[in-house]
């Protein structure tokens, strides 16, 4: 309930004020914004969230209106429509029997690019041209380098977001094109803060070379590597590593084994040992609840 008040609280305060104070209250409410986040990581009824988020989305949104020049709420939104996407939207893999296939991958689409887009906004005010200097191989080095500790939860968001949109439609030669500039990202976030997340910067390393199969670049073994590294780093507070092992790296590889021992985790897992991350962890549990269903679908 917290997460509700809080959201409540922060509708009301922005309410009262007079238009003359509007810039003052935008940059007041960040730190409410800050703790409507907080507290969205700590929710642990997963209903609740999914029915308070959208207004918390339209509420950033507002904000970011408001004031629009700062890197501060195009970040948050990147991460909202992100975060959003992946705990409630995105279920996929969908079989070629179920109708609405392609309206439920549109719609998933349209969150990751919301939140692409987003990001690339606030990370255009936090490093100079990163939008047009972060398409092209001879500056990405470049600007990567001008990146900073404190910009590394909107760039993580920023390449969550286009990663999952590429690893979601792989059929799609233009974004598979992409997965270079994901990756020195990823390195960039390692970098600078592996902890981050309790280790999710390695879910790129497992999509990257355990989603893909040997034959179109994969390597099992290298997954299996940074699989290791990850968890070492998470020490049982996260989820998230399982979870992109299970979902994209198994089938890749036949493992049915491996699918149903990593579903087991999972459900099986307490999100109560882990209370800074619960939301995360009881997402993860209930897409894979809809996930083990379809290994039949899944596996040959």
């Amino acid at each position: 309930m917290r997460f509700i008040k809080t959201i409540l609280i922060l509708i009301v305060y922005l309410f009262l004020l007079s238009c003359s104070a509007k810039k003052i209250a935008v940059k007041a409410s960040a730190n409410l914004v800050n703790h409507v986040q907080h507290n969205f990581m700590l929710e642990n009824d997963l209903e609740l969230a999914r029915e308070g988020l959208p207004a918390t989305i339209k509420l950033a949104q507002g904000l970011y209106d408001l004031y629009p020049r700062s890197p501060y709420y195009s970040g948050k939104l990147c991460f909202l429509y992100a975060a959003y996407g992946f705990a409630f939207i995105d279920n996929t893999p969908y079989d070629d029997f179920d109708e609405d296939k392609l309206q439920k991958k549109k719609r998933i689409n349209y969150f990751y690019e919301k939140a692409y887009d987003y990001g690339l906004q606030s990370m255009n005010r936090r490093v100079k041209n990163f939008s047009t200097r972060i398409k092209h191989k001879d500056s990405l080095t470049a600007v990567l380098n001008e990146v900073e500790k404190e910009d590394i939860e909107t760039l993580f968001w920023f390449n969550f977001s286009r990663a999952m949109l590429i690893f979601n439609n792989v059929d799609n030669n233009k974004l598979l094109m992409e997965l270079s500039t994901v990756m020195a990202i990823a390195d960039k976030i390692k970098a600078l803060r592996p902890e981050f997340m309790h280790g999710a910067v390695y879910a790129f390393y497992l999509a990257y070379w355990g989603g893909r199969t040997s034959v179109q670049g994969g390597n099992l073994n290298k997954c299996r590597s940074y699989y290791k590294q990850g968890q070492k780093i998470a020490a049982g507070k996260s989820l998230i590593l399982d979870f992109i092992f299970m979902r994209f790296v198994t089938p890749s590889y036949n493992l049915k084994k491996e699918f149903k021992a990593a579903g087991k985790k999972i459900t099986d897992y307490d999100p109560l040992k882990a209370p800074d991350f619960i939301f995360i962890n009881k997402a993860i549990k209930q897409k894979t609840k809809k996930l083990l269903p379809k290994t039949e679908f899944m596996f040959f």
